[in-house]
C-alpha cells in the first residue's frame, strides 16, 4: 500500500502540473500562459475557504500576501530574489502601471475620468506598500481579476504589454516558488490544511 502524500507533496504536484501546462502553450498565447501560471502558484498557497466561519476567512489576496511574507525569508540559496534581480524592468513597469491598480480605478470611477487622455494626466499614482513581491503580485493580483472575472477580452489589444511583462515575471517566478515550498514548506503552518484533499 503506497504511503498517502504530504499536503505539501500534493500542493507540489498540483503546482507543477500547471506550471507544465502553461510552459506547453504558444508563447503567443500571453492569456492563457498568465492563468496556467497563476493557478499553479494558487495551488502553493490557497486556503479551503470552505472550511471556519464566513465572519472568519479571509481573502484570497490575504491569503497570497501572507504565503509571500512568510516564504521569502525561507530562501536562504536566494533563487526568489535572484529571479526578482533578473526581471527589474518588467517589475518597475509593472509597478508603476495605473491600469493595474485598484485605487487608481476606484479614483476614476469617483471622479468620472473615462478616456486614455483624463486618466493619463490625473495624479493618480500608487505602488502599495511592504515588499517588492507583495507589491508586484498586488499589481498581478489585478490583472487575475481581470481575466478570471471576464473584465477583458481574450486576445485584446489593450492590455497586451501587460500580460507579457507578468507572464515573463510568473515563468520565471513559478518554479522558485515551487521548489521552495517543496524544501521548506513544511515549516509554514499555513500551508497544512489543504483545499479539496484527494481521496485515498
Amino acid at each position: 500500500m503506497n504511503k498517502p502524500r504530504s499536503t505539501i507533496e500534493i500542493r507540489c504536484h498540483r503546482a507543477n502540473s500547471w506550471i507544465r501546462r502553461a510552459e506547453n502553450l504558444s508563447a503567443s498565447d500571453l492569456d492563457g500562459k498568465f492563468i496556467f501560471y497563476w493557478i499553479a502558484i494558487n495551488a502553493l498557497y490557497g486556503q479551503p475557504k470552505y472550511l471556519g466561519r464566513t465572519e472568519e476567512r479571509t481573502n484570497d489576496l490575504t491569503d497570497l500576501q501572507t504565503f509571500l511574507n512568510t516564504l521569502f525569508p525561507l530562501d536562504e540559496h536566494g533563487h526568489i530574489l535572484g529571479a526578482i534581480k533578473s526581471l527589474e524592468h518588467d517589475i518597475n513597469q509593472l509597478l508603476k502601471e495605473r491600469y493595474l491598480c485598484d485605487w487608481c480605478w476606484k479614483y476614476w470611477q469617483a471622479n468620472k475620468l473615462v478616456t486614455a487622455d483624463e486618466r493619463n494626466k490625473d495624479s493618480c499614482s500608487h505602488q502599495g506598500k511592504g515588499h517588492i513581491l507583495n507589491r508586484l503580485f498586488g499589481r498581478l493580483y489585478v490583472l487575475r481579476k481581470q481575466l478570471f472575472h471576464g473584465c477583458s477580452s481574450e486576445g485584446g489589444s489593450k492590455n497586451r504589454h501587460m500580460l507579457k511583462q507578468a507572464v515573463n515575471v510568473l515563468e520565471k517566478l513559478a518554479r522558485p516558488l515551487q521548489e521552495l515550498v517543496r524544501e521548506r514548506g513544511k515549516c509554514l503552518t499555513i500551508l497544512k490544511t489543504l483545499s479539496y484533499p484527494p481521496t485515498i
